[in-house]
């Protein structure tokens, strides 16, 4: 059985069976299986998977057309995972796409999610704003379908998820953080064409970088004159600069140690880290306004966030980053919760081959339902 990489936290051993098989298909076993008929999905789902640790020629390549290869592979895999593990979600769960309007002039695509049958009567039911991950270069509505799927059954919420402009053809600021608002906004006031309830404020859903996204708007949210009443940050990526050069500033990030006992994490190595970071090219003083990262606000001003659900995986080099971020907007007294899945690598929910991807559909999906629960109780009340 394959090990962990020398610089990683240990990994769980149902992920690394997984990595031992991709390891078999690289030496020859994908070809003999890519050309039989009678492949699974899980078979299928394999040789899209990055689960090589640290090498060269896993690195991750930022020409727009080797992304969009990319994001068409993991697309397919997407589809086979639905089609195997979630059947339900799509005959349960109809989509629409369509572009709405930036500030620029631009369209962006905005899919929109709604349950074909609810108990939950058109006109009432809860809003969610989805944003993908994908370190700002990657990523689409596709890559967040099965979890968007998966809330608007659970809750029986519309879920709208926005394409997002992407870097480096389009810098995260402002292109991006504008895309994100214009999207809420558009959300909040167009919900209830589609059967959403506003009045209840639009809950926010993130991944990675689009948990980064999340977070800002939910500390604007009173700026946008949008109620925020909760949301959910999967393995979010608040932080885009070396830690080094954030310590005279803020000194307890000294103490973040999940960055260098990751180094050679799959899903997210150094060499990636490092790639991204000089990429998207966010300074440490930019760090500073906490506008844009609430992770450094006050207590007195992250008290105004919003009862917050936290996803997060302990091969993660962000790991620490989301442990703080938690820590301090409880210290802020916002209701926060944390669920954490031993031994996984930063962006394991994608690769439904892994039954801890399966089982964080299901508990990100219980805790919107507490978040809008909890909303609801305090709204009658």
């Amino acid at each position: 059985m394959a090990a962990s990489p020398r610089r990683c936290r240990p990994l769980a051993q149902e992920y690394l069976e997984v990595r031992e098989s991709r390891e078999r298909e690289k030496k020859g076993i994908a070809c003999q299986l890519n050309s039989s008929s009678n492949l699974t999905a899980t078979q299928k789902v394999l040789p899209n998977m990055n689960v090589t640790a640290s090498s060269a020629d896993s690195g991750f390549k930022f020409s727009r057309e080797d992304i969009n290869k990319q994001m068409d592979k993991m697309k397919e895999a997407k589809d086979k995972s639905l089609a195997e593990y979630w059947p339900h979600l799509g005959q349960k769960v109809k989509t629409e796409d369509f572009d709405i309007p930036m500030r620029d002039g631009e369209k962006v695509l905005i899919r929109v999610y709604t349950p074909n049958d609810s108990p939950i009567e058109s006109g009432k039911r809860p809003v969610v704003y989805s944003l993908h991950g994908g370190g700002f270069v990657t990523g689409n509505v596709d890559s967040e379908d099965l979890i968007n799927r998966q809330l608007c059954h659970e809750t029986h919420s519309l879920i709208f998820s926005l394409n997002y402009r992407l870097a480096p053809e389009n810098p995260i600021f402002p292109t991006g953080v504008n895309d994100t608002e214009d999207g809420l906004k558009w959300v909040h006031e167009n919900a209830s064409r589609y059967g959403g309830d506003t009045n209840k404020g639009v809950f926010l859903s993130g991944t990675s970088s689009g948990a980064f996204l999340v977070a800002r708007l939910a500390f604007q949210a009173n700026k946008l004159n949008i109620p925020v009443p909760g949301m959910i940050l999967r393995q979010g990526v608040f932080i885009f600069c070396p830690l080094e050069e954030l310590v005279d500033w803020r000194p307890e990030v000294a103490q973040f140690k999940s960055r260098e006992e990751n180094v050679d994490a799959p899903g997210l190595p150094k060499h990636v880290v490092d790639a991204l970071n000089q990429l998207l090219a966010v300074t440490a003083t930019k760090h500073k306004d906490v506008e844009d990262f609430p992770i450094f606000a006050s207590l007195d001003e992250l008290s105004r966030m919003p009862p917050t659900h936290f996803v997060q995986a302990t091969a993660d080099p962000c790991a620490d980053d989301i442990t703080y971020f938690k820590r301090r907007l409880t210290e802020a007294g916002v209701e926060t919760t944390l669920v954490t899945y031993e031994g996984m690598p930063h962006g394991f929910h994608a690769y439904h081959v892994l039954s801890a991807a399966r089982q964080e559909m299901k508990d990100t999906a219980d805790a919107l339902k507490r978040l809008i629960a909890r909303f609801n109780s305090r709204d009658s009340s």
